[in-house]
């Protein structure tokens, strides 16, 4: 899990659909540009601490308070 391994599939139909969607703009006349993704996962043995009672819910996220 720590690579990615579940989604890579999901990212790569999300990148699919955003390059086609780029294409048929582009070929209609209109004006689009695809950007660098940006891929963000969470670090699973930090959600697994806290649901296991192990670390603070803070540890997550600055937004939490304990």
């Amino acid at each position: 899990m720590g690579n990615g391994f579940p989604f890579r599939q999901a990212d790569a139909l999300w990148q699919s659909f955003q390059s086609k969607i780029n294409e048929f703009v582009r070929s209609h006349g209109g004006s689009a540009s695809l950007d660098s993704p940006q891929i963000h996962r969470p670090d699973w043995q930090q959600v697994k601490d806290v649901l296991e009672g192990k670390a603070p819910l803070s540890t997550l996220s600055k937004d939490c308070d304990n």
